[in-house]
C-alpha cells in the first residue's frame, strides 16, 4: 500500500486533507475489495491510516503536557472520482482558513 497526502490545512478546531491510498496489488482472489467482519479494522484501509495518525498525534501532544480529549470520535470521508472534483476540493481546502472569521461559513 502507498498512502500520501495531496493537500491539507489545520484549522483551529479541525483539519481538512486529501489522502491518496494506492494498493500495489489486489487480494489473492483478484478482488481489490476484501470482505471483513463488522467492526474489524481492515489492514491498509483509510480507517487504519486515520487511526494511526490520530494515535501518533495524541501521544506527542500528551508528552508535551496536553490533557483531555484530542479528537472527535469519527471522521468524514469522501471519494474523489475525477480531476475536476479533486481541484474543487483542493481549492476549498486552500480557501477555508479565510472563512474562519465568519461562523456562517465554517466547515
Amino acid at each position: 500500500m502507498h498512502a500520501g497526502c495531496l493537500r491539507f490545512v489545520v484549522m483551529p478546531d479541525h483539519l481538512h486533507g486529501v489522502i491518496v491510498i494506492r494498493h500495489g496489488r489486489s487480494s489473492p482472489d483478484g478482488d481489490p475489495f476484501v470482505q471483513r467482519q463488522f467492526g474489524m479494522a481492515l489492514k491498509n484501509s483509510l480507517a487504519t491510516v486515520i487511526g494511526a495518525f490520530k494515535s501518533t498525534v495524541t501521544r506527542r501532544l500528551k508528552r508535551m503536557g496536553m490533557t483531555g480529549r484530542v479528537w472527535q470520535r469519527n471522521y468524514y470521508e469522501h471519494i474523489i472520482r475525477n480531476d475536476h472534483h479533486l481541484w474543487a476540493i483542493r481549492r476549498y481546502i486552500i480557501t477555508n482558513p479565510a472563512c474562519w472569521h465568519d461562523p456562517r461559513k465554517r466547515t
